[in-house]
């Protein structure tokens, strides 16, 4: 895999997470759309010895983020509620205790601070003497033991170890270039696939936010087969290149749209087709997202 191709992936990504939030043909997107972030997570993370550095860099450009975008639809909510939602002390109480339990608007903040503990857990692990690839063992058969139990933690803690086997599972596979294997064949076979993923009974599908594995090892396993399938034919979109700015862009913005997705989908439901929902809950944050890029870069250079 190119780096540069890390936004095109991401965008086919936050595009499955859209479209399986707002469209419930598209269930099988849950298969593959969150561990593929936690994927490329490892594939583009850069260990280091300085636990404490890395600890304090992350928690800069991650959790501070995720807290006043709570703060942002916490308020925007007060304006423009939606109707399902609980009252504010019940939100804040989950955000703070049980991220697992929050819904609607709030529904995707489990997903950050699973995120930061795993790239800690990652960073340690791989600087640990064992290899990668033991601590990948442990920690994924730890994971179907919590599935199996249905633990519930503090802030979701209970999806870091699966979180962590798909890092470090992408971070293993930092040494494959994926042009290699993107011919017309391998694109076809990725296509097929996913087709066939579409008719897959419920069982057999992921929701990693309730610690859900589906059936242990097999859905696992189609789950990699299918982040391989998307990045497969994300390297085929190099030849259209208006495509892979598309894609790119999206990705670029994934974080935005991943928070604020559902805040769109549930003020516009009741006025828009689903498959049009889906469009617009994309391209509402991709464009707040370029807007406040392109004046906080212009008013940066206005003050130089």
């Amino acid at each position: 895999m190119k780096q540069c191709w890390i936004d095109v992936y991401k965008g086919f990504a936050i595009i499955a997470v859209t479209v399986a939030h707002i469209i419930p043909e598209y269930r099988f997107f849950y298969l593959f759309h969150m561990p593929m972030f936690f994927f490329l997570a490892g594939y583009t993370l850069h260990p280091t010895v300085a636990h404490k550095t890395f600890i304090v860099r992350k928690s800069k450009r991650l959790l501070i983020p995720h807290l006043e975008f709570f703060l942002l639809l916490l308020v925007a909510g007060i304006f423009l509620p939606y109707q399902a939602n609980e009252s504010v002390i019940q939100i804040v109480k989950h955000y703070v205790y049980d991220t697992e339990s929050l819904i609607y608007d709030y529904g995707v903040f489990w997903y950050m601070p699973v995120f930061f503990i795993s790239l800690v857990v990652c960073n340690i692990l791989i600087n640990n003497r064992l290899s990668p690839i033991y601590w990948m063992i442990i920690l994924y058969v730890f994971s179907i033991m919590l599935g199996f139990f249905h633990i519930s933690t503090f802030q979701s803690i209970q999806n870091v170890p699966l979180a962590c086997t798909y890092m470090l599972i992408g971070y293993q596979c930092r040494s494959f270039t994926a042009r290699c294997f993107c011919t017309r064949t391998t694109v076809v076979l990725s296509i097929a696939l996913l087709i066939v993923l579409y008719f897959l009974p419920d069982r057999y599908l992921m929701d990693m936010k309730h610690a859900n594995m589906g059936i242990p090892v097999l859905s696992t396993l189609l789950s990699l087969l299918s982040i391989g399938a998307v990045i497969v034919i994300s390297e085929f979109f190099q030849n259209y290149k208006v495509l892979y700015v598309v894609l790119s862009a999206i990705g670029s913005a994934s974080i935005v749209i991943m928070y604020l997705h559902q805040f769109i989908h549930y003020r516009l439901e009741d006025y828009l087709p689903a498959s049009l929902l889906a469009l617009v809950s994309l391209l509402i944050p991709t464009f707040l997202y370029f807007s406040y890029k392109f004046l906080f870069n212009h008013e940066r250079k206005a003050t130089h």
